[in-house]
């Protein structure tokens, strides 16, 4: 079946990083990305597919190259061409589990969609690498509004409290979160210490 071929192509190309990408040598980064790229001119129809391969493209040029235009360009791309893609699970992309517990990776046994969404990764990616602050907040004010149940967008939350972006909005989206979002102890107390800082007065403000 070609989508199997495609879901296989996806983990060969990341197979090109090695067993630990931290430790891959530069010209990995490009086999993988050529094969991402090769990828992506032939599964165009299978968006599943191209999600997944533009968030790794993203993720490569951005974290592994260091290139931040091609790395920004391939996540909005995510975010504009693909906004209800679930991830799939295994294998996760490099740190989903980060966001995404762990548990819902070790008990699936086959991939089957997560509830959680690519391009809410690829918006958290944006707020995170973006030098402009406007485009930050933008980024986030649509994870906010597009995603308000993705364990992303408290991440994505907790960037932009840090950053003292837009505050006063900040603030009441924060305690909007602090007090429904109740699924990751560690985030809700590194959103609680942030707003605590600011209301405290500590550190520069950006509106």
């Amino acid at each position: 079946q070609r989508r199997n071929c495609g879901l296989a192509a996806l983990d060969l190309a990341y197979l090109q990083l090695g067993s630990d990408y931290r430790f891959a040598h530069e010209e990995a980064y490009f086999a993988a990305l050529s094969s991402y790229n090769t990828i992506l001119a032939e599964y165009v129809d299978y968006p599943q597919i191209m999600a997944k391969a533009l968030w790794y493209t993203g993720w490569i040029s951005m974290d592994l190259l260091y290139d931040r235009q091609r790395g920004l360009e391939a996540y909005h791309q995510v975010v504009s061409g693909y906004p209800r893609e679930p991830v799939l699970l295994l294998p996760p992309a490099p740190w989903v589990s980060i966001i995404y517990p762990q548990d819902d990776l070790e008990n699936a046994t086959s991939l089957k969609p997560s509830g959680r969404n690519w391009a809410a990764l690829a918006l958290v990616e944006i707020i995170k690498h973006t030098e402009d602050a406007e485009v930050g907040w933008q980024a986030f004010s649509q994870l906010w509004q597009e995603y308000p149940e993705d364990v992303a967008t408290g991440f994505g939350l907790r960037i932009v409290l840090r950053r003292r972006y837009h505050v006063e909005e900040a603030l009441l989206m924060a305690r909007s979160f602090m007090d429904n979002k109740l699924y990751n102890i560690h985030l809700l107390s590194d959103i609680r210490k942030e707003v605590k800082a600011i209301t405290s007065g500590e550190g520069a403000l950006s509106q």
